[in-house]
């Protein structure tokens, strides 16, 4: 599979009418680049990992080349769960369809969130994507959501031990 290719397939997917994404082209390669890792107590983020992989699938099906399945393998990225969850959120969720659909907006909504807004090409600075994205990863931001993709205001359970999904639907529920 052609990575280049792919990344631009991604990049595409989450296309949205308030955000240039080629000027954050440096905090989508980062994204691209690293592995979307959960952890234990949550193990049915492993899901959010497949919808990431099975992206590959509909990019293979979109190029009209099924049978160049070698990175069907790799760890699924930050960018593809990130990709993934928002066209299932516009989707699935919120039942979005044809010229309605826009998971662009879900994924920027977590960019915002995870706080990273700020992180252009002009202005990335790889050690605070790192150290955001690894306090994502590892459950280590407010009990509450805040410095993940979906923090709340108003919360009995601390969202660090709420699966990904979980924790999307409580968001959506308070702000939407």
């Amino acid at each position: 599979m052609d990575r280049e290719r792919y990344f631009k397939y991604l990049v595409k997917k989450i296309s949205y009418k308030a955000v240039n994404a080629a000027d954050y082209n440096s905090l989508l390669t980062f994204l691209f680049t690293h592995e979307f890792v959960w952890c234990k107590q949550t193990e049915t983020d492993a899901n959010r990992a497949d919808d990431g992989i099975r992206l590959r699938l509909l990019y293979l099906q979109d190029e009209k080349r099924l049978g160049a399945k070698g990175d069907m393998r790799l760890p699924c990225s930050v960018l593809e769960m990130m990709v993934a969850l928002s066209i299932r959120i516009d989707s699935d969720i919120m039942g979005e369809a044809g010229e309605k659909a826009n998971a662009g907006k879900w994924f920027w909504e977590m960019i915002a969130n995870l706080g990273l807004v700020g992180q252009t090409d002009m202005m990335f600075d790889e050690q605070y994507v790192s150290t955001v994205i690894g306090r994502w990863i590892g459950r280590a931001y407010k009990k509450n959501g805040e410095g993940g993709l979906f923090p709340l205001r108003r919360t009995r359970v601390d969202q660090r031990n709420v699966p990904i999904w979980d924790q999307m639907g409580e968001y959506l529920v308070e702000n939407y």
